[in-house]
């Protein structure tokens, strides 16, 4: 499966920000995710933004590719950018899931007919990831982990 995550939000949260999700915790999902799934950042920031960030907060092992609003030049949309990585790296839209915390998220899954997870613990609420698609919603890693290996099944 192919695990395509938001950045900010999802994965990091701004400096004095009151939702934190426990570095320890994401870190040990992530080599638990890295071990079955290849992950990926798709971010609305610049690519040589979420790779600073990504780098800054010890994450970088984890992805095999950070892609940014800027890594396609034409890509207006979130959603736009995910059709030219999933074109660009041969991906397969049925092992593909994108994770993140707000509708456009949700939105670019649903608009490259993918499956779209929202996590509760980002800047999105839950009425704002349905309406933008979500397919599963998660308050927690534990509930992205069991949603992720469910849908692996």
């Amino acid at each position: 499966m192919n695990l395509l995550f938001d950045l900010e939000g999802t994965l990091i949260h701004r400096r004095g920000s009151d939702q934190d999700v426990g570095e320890a915790l994401l870190i040990a999902m992530l080599g638990t995710l890295k071990e079955q799934h290849r992950l990926f950042i798709i971010t609305s920031k610049l690519e040589a933004q979420a790779r600073s960030e990504v780098a800054e907060n010890h994450l970088n092992p984890y992805f095999s590719e950070i892609v940014g609003r800027d890594s396609y030049p034409g890509s207006a949309t979130k959603a736009e950018t995910l059709a030219q990585l999933i074109e660009d790296k041969g991906l397969v839209d049925e092992e593909c899931i994108i994770i993140g915390d707000r509708p456009h998220d949700m939105e670019a899954g649903r608009g490259n007919s993918i499956c779209a997870i929202g996590v509760l613990w980002g800047n999105g609420s839950k009425a704002e990831l349905l309406s933008g698609g979500a397919d599963y919603l998660c308050e927690n890693f534990y509930e992205l982990q069991a949603n992720i290996e469910f849908l692996d099944g």
